[in-house]
C-alpha cells in the first residue's frame, strides 16, 4: 500500500492503524496498491503546513468546507507521502480543534508541527453532506 511507503519497521503499528483508517477516507475503488495517485473526493482533501499557516504545535485549516462550521466532523490522519512522493511525516498524536472560525489541527504532545507535515483530512459537514440519525 502506498501511504506506507518510507516508513521503517518500526512505524508497523502505525502503518496498521494507516491501512484501517484509508477506506475512510477513500472509497475501496480508490484505495489503489502502490500507484500513490489517490483522488480526494468532495469532502476529502489534503492540507499542508507551511509557514504561513503553522505555529508551534498548530496549523490551520483554510478550506471552504470547514470555515465558519463549527459543526462539521472533521478528521485527520498524518499522512507520509502526500500525492504519492516523499512528504514529512509528524509522528507525533494529533487532534483537531475549532477557533476563530477556522477549524486547526494540533500536536497533542505540543511537539512543533514541521512544515511541509501532510494531513489527510475528512470533512463530515451536515450542510454540505447530510447525515441521518436512526
Amino acid at each position: 500500500m502506498s501511504v506506507g511507503r518510507g516508513l521503517t519497521p518500526a512505524h508497523a503499528s502505525r502503518l496498521l492503524f494507516l491501512r484501517e483508517i484509508l477506506p475512510i477516507f477513500l472509497p475501496p475503488s480508490r484505495v489503489g496498491r502502490g500507484s500513490g495517485a489517490h483522488k480526494a473526493g468532495p469532502n476529502v482533501f489534503v492540507h499542508t503546513a507551511t509557514a504561513g499557516n503553522r505555529t508551534d504545535d498548530y496549523t490551520v485549516i483554510d478550506n471552504p468546507l470547514t470555515n465558519g462550521h463549527p459543526k462539521a466532523m472533521v478528521l485527520v490522519t498524518s499522512n507520509a507521502n502526500p500525492g504519492g512522493g516523499l512528504g514529512t511525516f509528524d509522528s507525533h498524536p494529533i487532534g483537531v480543534y475549532y477557533t476563530a472560525g477556522q477549524w486547526t489541527i494540533l500536536s497533542q504532545d505540543h511537539a512543533a508541527i514541521p512544515v511541509n507535515a501532510a494531513f489527510n483530512v475528512l470533512v463530515y459537514n451536515p450542510l454540505y453532506l447530510p447525515l441521518v440519525f436512526r
